[in-house]
């Protein structure tokens, strides 16, 4: 299958995937979506439910309750699951917690696979997660990696989580990242990593504006 400008922001948790992502779409007029709220909307709903953690067919059916809309290019993608718009309740620690578990399933992952790349087929789109590159669009016309270190991912998640309200400290936030970087990168179906082809971006100490300009840059040829 064959995608027309298309790129693809990998990255461990909290390595600027989002925001960076979302300044390159607005940047170019192409519509923005994380992958990542899938899981997570799944995550939710498994959390409403009495669906026990080792019935992994009854979690992967949950994908059928989940729905996407897209109001404008420019704006944020709406989760809905049941019809119950869900983005706000996505980033909270439980789901922080449990998100890595949902998201290692492989029948949800294959589940989710198909929907992911409908979403991208007519192109002109940015998508961030953690097996874009290498699994849900290998033919991107441009992949990205982000990085930074753990102690610079885990204070801009604990100043997520404070501007919303959530009180955590900085070391159960370091322990919830470390936690769940193992978790993505150890699991056997589409563990997080690097593909070959992608342009890796340390971003520790860097602002947003200069690594979107990059990969704007990167996209026209110019990097």
């Amino acid at each position: 299958m064959t995608y027309s400008k298309i790129i693809a922001i990998d990255g461990p948790v909290a390595s600027g995937k989002t925001s960076v992502g979302k300044l390159v779409a607005d940047s170019l007029g192409f519509k923005f979506f994380d992958t990542g709220l899938l899981y997570r909307a799944t995550t939710w709903g498994y959390l409403q439910s009495k669906i026990k953690p080792e019935e992994h067919i009854l979690i992967s059916e949950l994908v059928e309750k989940i729905s996407v809309s897209f109001v404008s290019p420019l704006e944020e993608a709406q989760i809905f699951f049941e019809n119950i718009q869900v983005n706000s309740f996505l980033k909270i620690p439980e789901i922080d917690k449990q998100v890595s578990y949902i998201a290692s399933i492989p029948e949800l992952r294959g589940k989710l696979l198909e929907l992911q790349r409908t979403i991208a087929k007519h192109g002109e789109v940015v998508m961030v997660g953690r097996d874009i590159g290498t699994v849900i669009l290998p033919a991107a016309d441009l992949k990205i990696f982000l990085m930074a270190s753990v102690k610079e991912r885990a204070r801009r998640r604990y100043e997520e989580f404070n501007s919303s309200g959530i009180s955590l400290n900085l070391d159960e936030v370091e322990n919830m990242i470390q936690k769940r970087d193992q978790t993505d990168s150890e699991r056997k179906h589409a563990p997080l990593r690097k593909d070959s082809s992608a342009h890796l971006l340390e971003t520790d100490n860097l602002s947003l504006e200069y690594i979107s300009e990059k990969i704007i840059n990167l996209f026209y040829g110019l990097g």
